[in-house]
């Protein structure tokens, strides 16, 4: 009996021990399954991933809305501003990446992209709160966002004296950013246009509206392919620009019949600039070089085109077809002619395709 209640006992004891151990391993396990659960929360790329999916769509249409506040102008309403970036932004796919230069060990810096574009930056801040199982945790993310880069920068380049309105507001010197001795249509012809234009560069930026932009009296909209520049060039009266096109077309005959049939030197430079590198060009032609060796050119059709008064020059393209004895053929030209004591001269001439 003796040996039977040793027998039971051991046994009792050795399930006891068995339960304290499964018991040890299941609180272990328990334990490390905690600490490894608050380890992987504290990680800041679960920390963005969590932000990601459930706090920056309520951000971004928060900080949408501030922002719309703070850009309003008379030409563009918070309204306009709002529903513009949310049409934008709507659909596209946002991520995220450290941003080494700001980061720091204890405020961890990501920058925040929508389709590649950098529209925010998210920082991570240790809690003040005791860590959780000897790690330390992060509060929310602090989220700030710089929509600029989804505006447009509309430019308006008018002469100092030239009234810009911005519908129908004028533009003060607030606006202004730059001061231009010349269009840049016209800077390649730096050299050659000694009487700058003295011109002014207005600014509005960020715009996420259309804007209408207008002129005063005496100034109208030089077309380009620029859709958010616009410019202000001075009118020209229409009886003088009919004079040009006649004098265009007339130095276009006089510059073939010189350098195509060999006469009329001094007929083609009375349209130039005296002294120019044009009027030299054609100088030395007759002691050196001879253009047409006489092919008997003879001009078939001539259009002025393009003619565009700038103030202090003139540009133009002239485009002619010639029957020739080496072949008939059409030729582009482009003219340039600033204004002299003697009246507008052609300083510049250059042939394209």
């Amino acid at each position: 009996m003796k040996q039977e209640k040793k027998k039971h006992g051991f046994i009792k004891g050795f399930l006891v021990y068995i339960l304290l151990m499964i018991a040890l391993i299941v609180t272990g396990w328990v334990v490390l399954w905690r600490y490894l659960e608050h380890y992987e929360a504290a990680r800041p790329v679960v920390v963005m991933e969590n932000y990601m999916t459930q706090s920056l769509e309520t951000d971004v249409d928060t900080a949408i809305t501030v922002y719309a506040v703070e850009r309003e102008t008379y030409y563009q309403s918070a309204s306009e501003i709002a529903e513009y970036l949310r049409g934008e932004l709507a659909g596209l796919e946002w991520n995220y990446e450290k941003d080494e230069e700001l980061s720091t060990e204890e405020n961890p810096v990501f920058v925040l992209r929508c389709d590649e574009v950098a529209l925010g930056h998210v920082t991570l801040t240790h809690t003040e709160d005791e860590a959780q199982m000897g790690i330390e945790q992060w509060e929310n993310p602090a989220a700030q966002f710089d929509f600029d880069p989804l505006g447009k920068a509309v430019s308006v380049i008018a002469p100092y004296e030239c009234t810009v309105l911005v519908d129908g507001v004028q533009l003060d010197d607030e606006f202004v950013t730059e001061a231009l001795g010349l269009y840049p249509q016209l800077e390649e012809y730096e050299l050659l246009i000694t009487d700058p234009c003295h011109l002014l560069v207005y600014t509005l930026e960020p715009v996420f509206t259309e804007v209408a932009v207008e002129f005063s009296e005496g100034y109208t909209v030089l077309s380009c392919d620029e859709e958010d520049v616009h410019y202000a060039v001075p009118e020209f009266d229409g009886e003088e620009a009919e004079q040009l096109l006649t004098y265009c077309e007339s130095f276009v005959q006089a510059y073939v019949d010189f350098t195509a049939n060999n006469n009329g030197l001094w007929n083609v430079q009375q349209y130039m600039v005296e002294n120019c590198d044009l009027f030299d060009e054609m100088t030395q032609a007759t002691v050196g070089l001879n253009w047409g060796h006489g092919v008997n050119a003879e001009i078939t059709m001539l259009e002025i085109k393009d003619f565009v008064y700038y103030g202090n020059a003139i540009t133009c393209n002239a485009v002619y077809s010639m029957t020739r004895d080496d072949g008939d053929r059409t030729d582009h030209m482009h003219i340039l002619l600033v204004n002299t004591e003697d009246g507008w001269r052609v300083i510049h001439r250059e042939m394209y395709e």
